[in-house]
């Protein structure tokens, strides 16, 4: 019979980082620009690609990290108006135990940057939610639909 006095501690251990890689599900983008579009804080949505001044950085388990680079695509507005948009951007990374989202510089994809006083940051966190790279025609269509406040 196994000892609850030796198992239950060691369980209590492991207990958090098994309920963190069970919270971390593939974020749905429909689910970000609800997240963001409810949030007091302003928000863009973009499509294009980052660059790092740093190519070197590495984010750091516990710690939210700061990071500059530049962002260059498009401003995706409401009816399929969208813009040119190339800005500086700030990375705010933060990780949990050894979980990490990536910053692919080069890489196609759509996020949300945050606008604070004429400043955009992105939000890099363990489980994603504010990069979609690679995104396909349908991430595409329901950021569109979304903007256009049609079924989101």
């Amino acid at each position: 019979m196994l000892n609850r006095k030796f198992f239950a501690p060691i369980a209590v251990v492991m207990l958090p980082g098994a309920a963190m890689a069970l919270s971390c599900l593939p974020p749905d983008i429909r689910d970000s620009f609800h997240s963001a579009d409810a949030s007091e804080k302003s928000y863009i949505v973009v499509e294009g690609e980052f660059t790092l001044e740093d190519p070197e950085f590495a984010a750091e388990p516990g710690k939210l990290k700061l990071t500059s680079g530049s962002f260059k695509g498009r401003w995706l507005g409401s009816r399929s108006k969208s813009s040119q948009f190339e800005h500086p951007v700030t990375f705010e990374v933060g990780c949990v135990e050894d979980i990490c989202e990536k910053i692919l510089p080069g890489e196609n994809l759509i996020t949300f940057l945050r606008k604070e006083k004429g400043e955009y940051f992105v939000e890099v966190r363990p489980c994603g939610g504010s990069l979609f790279y690679g995104p396909r025609k349908s991430d595409k269509e329901a950021v569109q639909q979304c903007l256009n406040g049609g079924d989101c």
